[in-house]
């Protein structure tokens, strides 16, 4: 199914089953995919970012206005407490909340991460949570985006550089060549050492990043496509995808288990479409076990696009794309 209407903002959530994204239209009506509220700002502008940990049990986002990240109880009320006023980039899996923090008493940048596993969604003020930093190389000044999967983050400096820490679950979603193995700390991924990395994103179980601004390289779980290579083998270290996207800056997103990559004019995808999140009619999808419908190579999506696209956002397993006036030109769900 697809739909169009004009929007003044979006609301974007991590990867996980109990994560989605809503937009509001014009007249403030908020429109919301996989059953998540509507959150708003004070100004009533809907918040850019927001992460709902799963230990929180859907009660408590974690929304980034400017640079200050707040918790959100989601009561109907929205009330809030402030979490850190100087925030870059944050982003929440199943047990952390982990930001990329610079402040002026911090000339340094720095990494900080929240422990959600002992946390009680009834206090929600997180008074009793305590941040702890996490080292980053010393070659690594800024953290300029983070990205979250299920149990995994991905971070791109200011320099371009990839760093990867987390659990790779037996997917190899950190990019260091093993599948096994966890990474307490950030650390860069050497396989894309000397590259300039523009853009990340990451999946459940996968994660992207482009380099110089137009080559794809993949790696992690490959079960549904989701790292656009035919065979369904997990990638331990990052592989650039042998597709031509073409003289364009290429920027990406994606869902659970499908990619989304996109220039100003052109929306390509692949992976998983059993819910329609790549809107690929029958020719185009492979079915695996009688039921999954896979896409196993970027495939262009036939998109009514009256302006430059601004934003490609993804749900678990919807994808909508903004033009520049925030007109949700697409959206695509079954």
């Amino acid at each position: 199914m697809s739909t169009t209407c004009h929007c003044r903002g979006f609301t974007q959530t991590g990867p996980s089953a109990a994560h989605s994204f809503t937009v509001e239209n014009d007249e403030g009506v908020g429109v919301s995919w996989n059953k998540l509220h509507v959150l708003r700002s004070e100004s009533g502008v809907p918040s850019p970012i927001i992460s709902i940990p799963e230990p929180l049990g859907g009660k408590v986002a974690f929304v980034l206005e400017g640079s200050m990240l707040w918790a959100v109880l989601l009561d109907g009320a929205l009330s809030r407490t402030l979490v850190h006023p100087s925030v870059v980039s944050f982003a929440a899996c199943r047990l952390f909340v982990t930001a990329s923090i610079s402040d002026d008493a911090t000339p340094n940048h720095r990494i900080l991460q929240w422990d959600l596993s002992q946390f009680s969604s009834s206090d929600w003020t997180l008074h009793t949570l305590k941040s702890a930093p996490l080292p980053t190389p010393t070659s690594v000044t800024r953290i300029v985006k983070i990205c979250a999967g299920y149990s995994h983050y991905i971070g791109l400096s200011d320099r371009g550089q990839l760093l990867s820490w987390g659990q790779n679950d037996l997917h190899g979603q950190l990019g260091h060549g093993h599948m096994n193995t966890q990474e307490h700390a950030p650390s860069l991924v050497e396989a894309l050492d000397g590259l300039t990395v523009t853009d990340i994103a990451c999946g459940g179980n996968h994660s992207v990043a482009v380099v110089d601004g137009s080559i794809v390289y993949t790696f992690g779980s490959n079960s549904h496509a989701q790292l656009g290579r035919s065979r369904r083998l997990s990638q331990a270290l990052p592989t650039a995808l042998s597709f031509d996207f073409g003289n364009n800056t290429i920027r990406v997103a994606c869902g659970d288990r499908h990619t989304v990559a996109y220039s100003a004019r052109s929306v390509w995808g692949w992976g998983d479409d059993t819910w329609g999140a790549l809107g690929s009619d029958a020719t185009h999808v492979r079915v695996l076990d009688g039921k999954r419908r896979v896409i196993n190579k970027p495939r262009g999506l036939e998109l009514n696009v009256k302006n430059c696209v601004s934003h490609v956002v993804c749900g678990p397993w919807a994808t909508v794309v903004f033009d520049q006036q925030y007109l949700i030109t697409n959206t695509l769900y079954q």
